[in-house]
């Protein structure tokens, strides 16, 4: 097993080079017209009232639309990196992936989900949370508004008009978690904490906000609330940002067990490049002394970032790992 000393400084090595930003990702973010088709079991029938929320890498920042006749949603965005999330009636949730560049003005994503009859009348996925059965128009109106002003980058009139909406209705969680990003993003990380807070209390399912909230306490280096935080996130909604860092967490607290498989769970989702999962999985398998399970997760983490900054500590630990076993 590798020494307790060795595995936190190498561990910590790992966390500070996992990051990397491609070309594209560096360039300024430019405006972008996003326009989703949505169709059910390929091309032919069109998916008709069904959700599509948009939101950036991270799971925060999302503004959401419901489809045309024509099975069609358009967003006012910016260039960059998306996560895609469709429900509704009669279709199985899906959750994909969506990067505009910025040279581009305009953006056509087509998305193909699969039928599910057994919903037809019903919601699939969580229920609806109480609190949001009863949105009146009008703060529904600020809070779409809002939504595309956070994505324009105004932030200032983001928080206005999240303030606007939960004016018009108190148990606005939605609103509550948007008002938390605006905060956030206005370096007033005490006025997010308080809104992600209310937002949470008004949902205790509100996968999103715990993550949020979670983001401060991690920020904070206040680990234990940070790991409440991502586990009860990923009751509600499995999520790769939440599972990479609740891994990485239980790694830091020798809690291996679950830090392998939070790490492993990473794979199983669709996700951006995450070859560092591969790494947390790795360390933590070595200290269980499950050496099989920690070369196979080296092996992975060298094909899929074979240019990574952490190659060459993968190299020695699969060197180490191959000398200990004779």
């Amino acid at each position: 097993m590798l020494p307790q000393r060795i595995w936190k400084s190498a561990c910590l090595f790992l966390i500070l080079t996992s990051v990397s930003l491609c070309p594209a990702q560096m360039q300024k973010p430019r405006p972008v017209t996003l326009r989703c088709i949505v169709t059910i079991d390929g091309d032919s029938e069109r998916a008709r009232a069904v959700t599509v929320e948009l939101a950036d890498e991270m799971g925060s920042g999302s503004a959401r639309a419901i489809t045309n006749q024509d099975g069609e949603v358009v967003f006012q965005t910016m260039s960059g990196a998306y996560q895609i999330r469709v429900s509704g009636p009669g279709i199985r949730p899906y959750q994909g992936e969506v990067e505009m560049a910025p040279i581009e003005s305009t953006h056509l994503e087509r998305i193909r989900v699969r039928s599910d009859p057994a919903t037809a009348s019903s919601i699939p996925g969580e229920p609806i949370a109480a609190v949001r059965l009863h949105i009146p128009d009008p703060a529904r109106k600020s809070f779409d508004k809002a939504g595309q002003a956070m994505h324009k980058e105004h932030w200032e009139d983001g928080r206005k008009l999240f303030q606007e909406a939960i004016a018009e209705y108190a148990d606005y969680d939605l609103a509550y978690n948007g008002l938390g990003i605006a905060e956030m993003q206005l370096k007033n990380t005490e006025g997010a904490r308080t809104a992600f807070t209310k937002a949470i209390a008004l949902n205790s399912k509100y996968a999103e906000a715990q993550r949020n909230l979670a983001k401060i306490y991690l920020s904070e280096h206040n680990n234990a609330e940070a790991i409440a935080l991502l586990k009860a996130s990923l009751e509600t909604e499995q999520d790769v940002w939440a599972l990479s860092n609740a891994a990485y967490l239980q790694l830091q607290a020798h809690n291996f067990e679950e830090a392998l498989a939070f790490a492993q769970k990473v794979h199983t989702l669709p996700h951006p490049n995450m070859p560092y999962a591969h790494m947390v999985a790795a360390y933590a398998a070595d200290g269980l002394a499950k050496n099989d399970i920690a070369e196979k997760e080296l092996h992975l983490y060298l094909e899929e970032d074979p240019k990574g900054p952490n190659v060459a500590r993968a190299q020695q630990e699969l060197s180490r790992l191959s000398s200990a076993a004779k």
